[in-house]
């Protein structure tokens, strides 16, 4: 097809295979051209000429079309219509007020994809009296001959009738929300529901699915992939504000103040949508910034602009930084079989990296030992993971500590869900204490609050032991939380219960509306900081939590414990970590760290997992497990001065020596036995030695009346005895 407009001529073919050269030009095009206008102002003309009245009258509509095509198929349909450079091509106000002087109503007919809609909305909110047309959602169901989807004027005159097209056309409306009437007392304003709804949509309202609502529903605010949680009286605010910022007349702000269309039942009317949050996949985890998204997988981080991304994200997880991706800040080589070793740059400018170094210094006591001016030898080795003072073992240790802090940190940052890699991470003091003292102020909260600034998040306080007996426990959790963290839990925290929710459902059951089940792919993962031990840590209990240990570099000394002085983050960095002090630089060195964290986490294959050196972790647990009566009495009473170390004892008279000196009359001998066991574990001794014992592991003697069981606790400085009983 050739259009000749005098002083420039558009060439449009439009089966040309190859989209760069289905329109061309020649001569010189003005910048605002209508095309289609001399046909508009001819109809308008013929239109007069055979009006009877004499009266000029306009044209009663206009239909503007995306393109050529579309505008060929509107005329074949019987309508005047004019169309612009393309679909995304600004209809300025000059351009709309001529079309006006031909036509009473304007039409705008766009294409039904992602980015017709958008441009529809946008000529809509630009020229509220534009009736926006939109074609049926179901002709995308059909593809073109190309394969693609369906979506404008031209796709639909082969699938449906003219007379469908004149019903779509006069069932449109514009976005203007208010209907004018003019009578003889004046001009008032009434209040048009579904074009209020329609001018919502327009700017981004919609609502939902949110089970835990009253409603089922919530009201949100989509701007460009952000999303913002809304309150109705949000929604008349905004109105408001609109009014106010295009100066409208009072009389229409004041209808709106006055209308209880806008209440929360009303909203419902908002169309419900289908936001994908997916912000991660296997082997991939997204980062939302202001003006940036990063793109992180096991060995690079990609920056991409916001605009340039598909992904959505609420409002509360873009972080308001500027940022640059930084060079890494630490290299992990070896294994848990080999041990590790980690390269850290000395001018990596991270203080949560340097928090986590300090919080991994499990022998800073031993470090420092010798030491006379403590303070000058801890300035000037501070955030060291390693120190000449200490041992290849201990530097070991003290690394596996840091590595297995940043493969949490990364697990728990990365929002993807896998059976095989679903835990509880349990952070606790490695510094073993008497059951029941917490040490605490040694940084666990820090660690897990910092990841609030990242995430959707929730927070339960650990120390009410009834807290789970709540059934509404969960009522604030949905599919967009992404981190639970279960701060401070009591001494008796039975970790059981929150097995089944890690790893498969968990139940929500919010007040005043009706319990579900929130999927494992779509529930939160979870942490849990203790000041305390687990009671009870079987094979099973191992496999589903992934410990963090946590030294006590940070301390407050009080009367009741050994620090000679309280030593908290704020003596390290002289800034409160995360505070409103914080400066660019160091969100962005924090940042970048974090980042890191989730790499290397994705750089260790499934299902791989690091945990912390154990042997505290172990000692904790079971000293949590036996309690504290039962570890006193056993501390007393098997001793080679009694003659109970190293020595068969009747296991009857060890029992009763325990009931008579503690009171505890609920345990049964089962019970006495098994803690027996685990204090023996705890403190490296053997319980009844193989080669002292029957097939069975018993050790029995006879008094000539009766066979009695008995106990063998062997030390392990003990030379065993060459023959048995």
């Amino acid at each position: 097809f050739l259009f000749e407009f005098g002083e420039f001529r558009k060439i449009y073919q439009p089966n040309c295979y190859d989209k760069n050269y289905r329109f061309r030009y020649d001569g010189n095009k003005p910048k605002d051209h209508i095309f289609g206008l001399a046909h508009l102002i001819q109809a308008y003309n013929d239109f007069n000429s055979s009006n009877e009245e004499g009266i000029t009258k306009r044209l009663r509509e206009c239909l503007i079309a995306g393109g050529e095509r579309d505008a060929l198929n509107i005329a074949g349909m019987g309508y005047p219509v004019v169309w612009f450079n393309s679909e995304t091509a600004v209809i300025t106000d000059k351009q709309f007020n001529t079309l006006r002087k031909y036509a009473e109503n304007i039409y705008y007919v766009g294409d039904i994809d992602k980015t017709g809609i958008k441009s529809a909305f946008r000529h809509g909110l630009a020229n509220l009296d534009l009736n926006l047309v939109f074609l049926p959602e179901k002709l995308m169901e059909y593809t073109d001959k190309r394969r693609n989807k369906r979506k404008d004027t031209s796709d639909f005159v082969e699938i449906y009738s003219n007379e469908y097209f004149n019903k779509i056309v006069a069932a449109s409306c514009p976005l203007r929300f208010y209907d004018i009437c003019v009578t003889d007392k004046g001009t008032t304003f009434q209040f048009n529901n579904k074009q209020v709804y329609l001018f919502l949509q327009a700017n981004g309202f919609c609502r939902i699915d949110n089970p835990n609502s009253r409603t089922g529903s919530s009201i949100v605010r989509i701007q460009e992939n952000i999303v913002t949680e809304q309150k109705p009286e949000h929604v008349k605010e905004f109105i408001i504000k609109y009014c106010r910022d295009n100066y409208m007349p009072i009389g229409i702000e004041n209808m709106i103040h006055r209308t209880k269309q806008l209440s929360e039942q009303s909203l419902v009317s908002l169309p419900v949508v289908d936001i994908d949050f997916t912000n991660c996949d296997r082997g991939t985890q997204y980062m939302f910034f202001k003006h940036v998204t990063w793109k992180i997988t096991s060995n690079q981080v990609i920056e991409i602009k916001s605009k340039s991304t598909d992904k959505y994200v609420w409002d509360k997880e873009v972080l308001d930084h500027d940022v640059k991706i930084l060079k890494p800040f630490f290299k992990i080589s070896g294994s848990i079989d080999t041990g590790f070793n980690i390269e850290i740059e000395n001018n990596h400018g991270s203080n949560f990296f340097n928090y986590l170094v300090n919080t991994s210094r499990v022998h800073w006591r031993k470090e420092f030992d010798g030491i006379e001016d403590i303070e000058a030898y801890r300035k000037s080795n501070n955030f060291k993971i390693t120190s000449d003072r200490l041992d290849e073992i201990q530097n070991s240790e003290q690394i596996h500590h840091l590595v297995n802090k940043i493969f949490g940190i990364g697990y728990l940052l990365h929002r993807f869900k896998e059976k095989s890699r679903a835990w509880l991470v349990f952070a606790m003091d490695n510094k073993l204490s008497d059951i029941g003292e917490s040490n605490g102020r040694s940084g666990k909260s820090i660690t897990f609050e910092s990841l609030y600034h990242l995430m959707k998040h929730d927070t339960i306080g650990g120390r009410d032991p009834k807290v789970f007996e709540n059934k509404h426990v969960f009522e604030n959790i949905n599919e967009h939380t992404d981190f639970v963290l279960i701060d401070d839990v009591h001494q008796y925290f039975d970790s059981d219960f929150l097995f089944d929710k890690i790893t498969g459902s968990m139940p929500i059951n919010p007040k005043n509306t009706s319990g579900y089940k929130l999927p494992f792919e779509k529930s939160p993962k979870m942490a849990a900081t203790s000041n305390h031990g687990l009671k009870r840590v079987d094979a099973s209990t191992r496999d589903r939590i992934l410990f963090m240990v946590y030294s006590d570099w940070y301390h407050v000394k009080t009367e009741d414990n050994d620090y000679t002085d309280t030593h908290k983050p704020i003596n390290d960095f002289c800034i409160e970590l995360f505070g409103d002090m914080y400066s660019r630089e160091q969100w962005n060195a924090d940042l970048n760290f974090f980042a890191q964290c989730v790499q290397f986490y994705l750089s260790c294959p499934s299902p791989i997992k690091i945990d912390p050196p154990m042997e505290n972790v172990t000692k904790r647990n079971l000293l949590a497990n036996i309690g504290q009566n039962f570890n006193d009495w056993a501390s007393n009473y098997f001793r080679e001065e009694n003659k109970t170390l190293n020595a068969k004892v009747r296991k009857q008279t060890a029992f009763d020596s325990f009931i008579r000196e503690t009171n505890a009359r609920a345990i049964t001998k089962n019970r006495f036995t098994k803690n027996l066991k685990e204090w023996c574990k705890l403190n490296a001794y053997t319980y009844n030695p193989a080669e002292l014992a029957d097939a069975n592991g018993r050790i029995q003697e006879n008094d000539g009346l009766n066979t009695h069981d008995c106990v063998y606790i062997m030390s392990t400085s003990f030379i065993k005895p060459e023959l048995p009983f």
